[in-house]
């Protein structure tokens, strides 16, 4: 039951309605969609966008926007490089274990409680020129921005405000 797809070259990342995301290739040689990445955690997605590369976000109808990340051992053609003998899709997909799913694992950086469904989320910049954020909307009509804090005086700032 997919809910999101979103594209970064050619990786596509699929938000399932019961099963999280999953991070599939493309291979335009064989035309197919190898999958290489998957979440451990079973989430009832409702929105996702990719933050960068290797970063997804996304909510869940429980109410928790949360933060996903391919791990940093793995190569752009989606294979880990732990094996360099056989540093192939075909390896990749021969190490997954059907009742497991994929055979490398999205790491969740963080996870927060927004108490509401988040019905979208992209990452935009709100003022042109100035840093971009997370904006999100939720079933009930809230529309809020995740800011990253960058320097140690502003969460110094935000927290004595």
């Amino acid at each position: 039951m997919i809910r999101t797809i979103s594209t970064h070259g050619d990786r596509i990342c699929v938000g399932d309605m019961t099963q999280s995301f999953i991070f599939l290739k493309y291979t335009k040689d064989r035309n197919e969609l190898l999958m290489f990445a998957d979440d451990s955690t079973p989430r009832y997605t409702t929105c996702g966008t990719l933050v960068d590369y290797q970063t997804i976000a996304g909510g869940d109808k429980f109410g928790n926007m949360f933060v996903l990340r391919l791990p940093d051992q793995l190569l752009d053609d989606g294979t880990a490089t732990s094996s360099a003998s056989t540093n192939s899709m075909e390896q990749s997909l021969w190490d997954a274990n059907p009742v497991h799913g994929a055979s490398n694992k999205l790491i969740q950086l963080n996870q927060y409680y927004i108490g509401d469904i988040m019905t979208s989320i992209t990452k935009t910049s709100v003022v042109t020129g100035a840093k971009e954020v997370l904006l999100y909307s939720t079933i009930q009509g809230r529309i809020g921005i995740f800011l990253p804090m960058l320097t140690r005086s502003d969460v110094e700032f935000f927290q004595n405000l």
